[in-house]
């Protein structure tokens, strides 16, 4: 596989130098038994040809809504990057399962963090009154009101 790969990239590589294209590729990580390294299926070759490497990990925290589980905080970390240097950079992001990354979730974290919005307990509370009482009915108000409260920002 890891020759396969490395022919692909050198070949792709300079075609999208030459059409001024970005290519995205996406690459399963696993532990090696025999090291405990973390390999790619790709091998080495795929390492040299890429320019930015963002790894995504799981937090262990949940969203849930009741008792279901409906999303995932998870972690980019940026563990090569040619194009800025090499700076490690990481950020935390919130997946809600059938709809993607969460805009209204991380909206929210911020509203939450310059003290905008105060939450007690369960309640949120924004300009005094209590628009939300639990963090799903938060995310349906924060996304309907979501132009509002960016001014704010």
């Amino acid at each position: 596989q890891a020759g396969l790969v490395a022919n692909f990239a050198r070949d792709l590589a300079t075609m999208a130098r030459y059409k001024n294209t970005c290519v995205l590729g996406i690459n399963h990580s696993f532990v090696d038994i025999m090291s405990g390294k973390l390999q790619t299926s790709g091998g080495k070759k795929w390492q040299y040809f890429k320019a930015l490497s963002i790894r995504l990990k799981s937090t262990g925290k949940v969203v849930k809504q009741g008792e279901n589980i409906v999303g995932k905080v998870i972690e980019a970390i940026v563990s090569k990057d040619k194009v800025r240097g090499n700076e490690k950079a990481s950020v935390e992001g919130t997946i809600m399962f059938k709809q993607g990354f969460s805009g209204s979730a991380d909206l929210l974290d911020l509203l939450l963090a310059r003290e905008i919005v105060k939450k007690d307990r369960a309640k949120f509370m924004y300009k005094g009154e209590q628009v939300a009482y639990g963090a799903t009915k938060m995310r349906e108000w924060i996304s309907e009101n979501e132009a509002e409260l960016k001014a704010l920002l």
